[in-house]
C-alpha cells in the first residue's frame, strides 16, 4: 500500500487504486511515471512549514502552520495512516508507543510541501520543527 504519492517509484510493480464507480480496484500502473512527474513539479521544498506534535498520557496534540488555509495531512507508513487533519487539535490513542510520521501541506494554489520524517515517542519530548 502506498500512503502518499511521494512514495511512488518507477519500479515495474503493478499499482492499483480503488475506483468508486465500479467499486473495484483498477490497474493504474500505466500512469505511475505521469503521477511521479506531477508530484515532483508541485513540491516546494523550501515552503514555510511548522510542526508541533506531542503524545502525553495517551493524548496526541498538534499544531501545524504557518498557513491558515489549505490542507494538512498526517502521513505514517508505520501505522498505515494518511489523513486530512485539522491544523490544530487533540485526540486520545493509547496503544501506540512510538510513531514515525511526516506532514504534507497542500496549498489552495495546488503546490505541496512535506516535512521531514519525524519520530514521536509516547511521554517523551514533543516534535518541534520549523522551516521558514
Amino acid at each position: 500500500m502506498i500512503m502518499d504519492e511521494i512514495f511512488l517509484t518507477t519500479s515495474k510493480k503493478k499499482l492499483f487504486q480503488y475506483n468508486p464507480n465500479c467499486q473495484c480496484m483498477a490497474n493504474i500502473s500505466d500512469s505511475i511515471d505521469e503521477r511521479i512527474l506531477k508530484v515532483r513539479h508541485s513540491i516546494r521544498e523550501d515552503a514555510p512549514l511548522s510542526v508541533f506534535f506531542s503524545h502525553i498520557n495517551g493524548i496526541y496534540s498538534w499544531e501545524f502552520g504557518p498557513h491558515q488555509t489549505g490542507k494538512y495531512y498526517l502521513i505514517s507508513n508505520s501505522v498505515g495512516f494518511n489523513e486530512l487533519i485539522l491544523r490544530k487539535g487533540k485526540f486520545r490513542l493509547f496503544h501506540i508507543e512510538e510513531v514515525m510520521f511526516r506532514i504534507r501541506y497542500e496549498s489552495p494554489e495546488n503546490w505541496i510541501t512535506y516535512s521531514p520524517l519525524f519520530k514521536l515517542i509516547s511521554n517523551d519530548a514533543p516534535v518541534v520543527w520549523e522551516r521558514n
